[in-house]
């Protein structure tokens, strides 16, 4: 029986919630952001949708639409992803020099880290946790 691939520490889970807009000038840095910090696969390109840019698995995706600088929306968009390993992202995070903030609840469910974007948008990551 052939092995199994080991899935990346701090591979994402879930998308928990999607409100997001994205300024087309920004679309590198936040493709290294998704992609490479993240983890999220890109679309291929035969998916891929004018006038934005997706990222995710079939069942899991996120289309960042085209918009104005989320920085400034009145409504600051986030976008809430379940991690397999926090600390793994923690770590991913802090060798790349991007700032978060770690916010730790009552239980160990309430933990999480909370990053922007190169858009401004807030993204909240917690760990997936099994009942």
């Amino acid at each position: 029986m052939a092995a199994r691939p080991k899935k990346p520490d701090a591979a994402v889970h879930a998308v928990r919630e999607v409100r997001v807009g994205i300024p087309s000038e920004r679309l590198s840095r936040l493709q290294q952001f998704y992609l490479g910090l993240i983890g999220l696969p890109a679309w291929p390109d035969h998916r891929q949708i004018p006038g934005g840019w997706g990222a995710g698995t079939a069942r899991h995706s996120v289309l960042f639409c085209f918009a104005h600088d989320a920085a400034v929306d009145p409504q600051r968009p986030r976008l809430s992803l379940t991690v397999s390993s926090l600390p793994g992202l923690e770590a991913r995070l802090s060798s790349h020099e991007v700032p978060y903030t770690r916010q730790r609840g009552l239980f160990h469910s309430d933990d999480r880290l909370l990053v922007s974007d190169p858009a401004g948008h807030l993204v909240e990551i917690r760990q997936q946790r099994t009942l």
